[in-house]
């Protein structure tokens, strides 16, 4: 990047004003512009601001948390709270002509788009105060995200639409093509009460007289002009009077028996029969596709941007992007499942050229050959323009895109499109310095936070986060009471001489993780034998491998079994937790006490509410919100009665 300051902020390549802020009323003239982009783009870089990002009363996260089980916390989240902004950056090569030299025969030009998200009608929408107040801080325009917000769903969703469309145009078209003697075969709804009997044959005779009128009116040749444009608005167009639903169908059914050459719709509760000719018909029918088409970019909205960054088979780029992850797919995709190997397989076939995390490939400085440090996007950015690599490329905005080219634009900072700037521009440089055979490494692979492990959406089996440049992990655990005066200089005592190498990732106030500079002499060690060569100082503290902790762990998980499974008793969701102790998160309010059937043993489960639970009753549910130390029980046995 040959820019003085701050190569991918301060340049652009014009300066016409573009749509980057992108609402609902700029939409569908926004979205073909983008997936013309994406078609020809070398990647794309995603950001997004959500309504929270944490709840109330979950565990927190800790080193000693598998991806599953992670996944298992974050997927709730993720299902919970909702997308406010949705930021993409297309980025594309734009070919240099007359290069010669070292430089590069080409420049990344990226186009940034802002987008304000809403989810669609139906849809609760739930605020964390702690991410609001965040929001606020940084500019969010919340009125803007309300009123002004693209709307978003979900494919199950958006089928469900397109089917209830496509029986709508399936209508019109039999209202074009039906026959001037009707229907044959039709039969008219046979009306039982003398007032629904009544009301029909008085609405038939305004069809019969409105009719009979139109014609005489066509025909008139003496009215004024004035006269002549009333009188053709009521030729053409009656209204009945409102009724119920159950008396609409019936009049709808009557008229075209009756009266095939007439059409007739539904409006606020009435009937409107029109009586237009084959042209006027065409043209209506043109106008109410048209209609649809925008209910459905109105309705689908955010998923048609998704859809098109899966069809483009290009990269998708992300920062720290787990959770990104996580909202990305669960608003515009589907649920997410509950298994961590089905939400991988679930990206791997939405976006099948692969997903980059920045966050995680600025850890690896083996590969970037350089260290970049535990820094944040911004400070990634200003890390990697200051000099340029051999072969290194411009990467500069597009026309009309200069928003956040300016000298003020950290104001910006935590807007969804210019982190998503700021991430394409870091990879844009990171793909430089990896090379080919660096990229295709760090393909699929994920970053998470305060976790051992990368999460590897490439494959069922996650990676250690340490390992990968020679370093050793040890787990350290030990008594609560015992161990209760630890400190980090205690904890790298452990290990003697290298514990100047030494850094200690803290789990809980019953254990640690230890990470070891893996190396002596430039030969790398195992950890079985620097386990062995610890001195004998502790015996409060146990020290076990990072191996040995993972296949304890991973045992633990298999003896815990799967979840219980939901039974036609109305059991929301019933989990199991450790060996014999289950977690009830939701029990129907007309059955306070239920039994299920257990999925492994087929035994009946008889669920106890102890005391001290706190509870609150909603519409359909009694919702457990708080616990004591009490906890709800079960045990197996035949068939008893709980009584409440």
């Amino acid at each position: 990047m040959h820019i003085a300051s701050l190569g991918p902020f301060a340049g652009s390549l014009e300066s016409t004003p573009r749509t980057m802020d992108v609402t609902k009323a700029t939409f569908a003239d926004v979205l073909p512009e983008i997936e013309a982009a994406l078609q020809n783009c070398e990647f794309v870089a995603v950001d997004f601001e959500m309504s929270g990002i944490n709840l109330a009363g979950q565990p927190r996260i800790t080193y000693a948390d598998t991806m599953q089980e992670r996944y298992a916390q974050q997927r709730v989240v993720a299902s919970r709270f909702k997308i406010i902004q949705m930021g993409i950056s297309i980025v594309s090569k734009v070919e240099k002509t007359g290069s010669s030299g070292n430089s590069a025969s080409h420049t990344l030009v990226a186009c940034p788009y802002n987008f304000y998200t809403f989810a669609a009608d139906g849809d609760d929408v739930i605020l964390s105060l702690s991410a609001i107040h965040f929001l606020k801080d940084h500019g969010m325009d919340f009125n803007k995200w309300i009123q002004e917000g693209v709307s978003y769903t979900n494919a199950a969703r958006e089928e469900e639409l397109i089917k209830r469309l496509d029986c709508e145009r399936e209508r019109d078209e039999e209202e074009i093509k039906k026959p001037e003697g009707g229907a044959p075969g039709k039969t008219q709804m046979n009306l039982t009460k003398p007032a629904d009997v009544e009301f029909m044959k008085k609405q038939m005779e305004v069809v019969k007289a409105w009719r009979e009128e139109s014609e005489i009116l066509g025909g008139a040749e003496s009215l004024s002009e004035e006269e002549k444009s009333e009188a053709a608005r009521r030729r053409k167009e009656l209204t009945l009077a409102r009724t119920n639903a159950f008396m609409r169908r019936a009049l709808f059914e009557a008229i075209e028996i009756y009266y095939p050459d007439l059409i007739t719709e539904s409006r606020n509760n009435q009937v409107i029969v029109l009586r237009l000719s084959a042209a006027e018909k065409e043209e209506r029918m043109a106008a109410r596709e048209a209609a649809r088409q925008s209910r459905r970019l109105s309705t689908v909205g955010m998923r048609l941007v998704f859809k098109a960054m899966s069809a483009c088979a290009r990269p998708i780029v992300v920062h720290n992007g787990f959770f990104d992850l996580l909202f990305m797919m669960a608003a515009f995709h589907k649920p997410l499942p509950e298994k961590l190997v089905d939400f991988k397989a679930d990206v791997r076939a939405c976006f099948p050229a692969g997903v980059y995390d920045t966050r995680l490939i600025s850890t690896r400085e083996d590969l970037l050959g350089k260290s970049l440090g535990d820094k944040g996007l911004e400070g990634l950015c200003q890390a990697l323009v200051q000099e340029t690599p051999e072969g290194g490329v411009d990467l500069v905005l597009a026309e009309g895109f200069e928003k956040y080219g300016g000298s003020e634009r950290q104001a910006f900072a935590h807007e969804a499109g210019y982190d998503a700037y700021l991430t394409g521009a870091v990879f844009a440089r990171m793909q430089v310095l990896l090379g080919d055979a660096g990229l295709e490494k760090l393909k699929m692979m994920v970053f998470s936070f305060r976790s051992m492990f990368v999460t590897n959406l490439g494959e069922d089996r996650d990676w250690p986060v340490y390992g990968q440049q020679g370093e050793l992990v040890f787990h350290l655990g030990w008594e609560k009471e015992a161990g209760k005066d630890l400190k980090d200089a205690d904890l790298m005592k452990l290990f003697g001489d290298r514990s100047a190498d030494t850094w200690i990732l803290w789990i809980d106030d019953c254990g640690a993780f230890a990470v070891l500079q893996g190396k002596e002499g430039g030969e790398a060690l195992r950890g079985e034998d620097v386990l062995k060569a610890l001195p004998e100082t502790s015996t409060v503290v146990r020290v076990t491998t990072f191996k040995d902790w993972c296949a304890a762990k991973e045992a633990e998980t298999e003896a815990a079994g799967e979840p219980v499974e939901v039974g036609k008793d109305g059991w929301e969701k019933v989990r199991k937790h450790e060996k014999r102790l289950v977690i009830l998160d939701q029990l129907p309010r007309s059955n306070w006490s239920a039994t299920i059937s257990c999925a492994s043993c087929k035994n009946c489960v008889i669920l106890m509410i102890l005391l001290g639970l706190t509870l609150t009753l909603t519409d359909d549910f009694v919702r457990v919100v708080g616990w004591t130390s009490r906890q709800i029980m079960f045990q197996n046995q035949s068939h008893h009665d709980f009584d409440n």
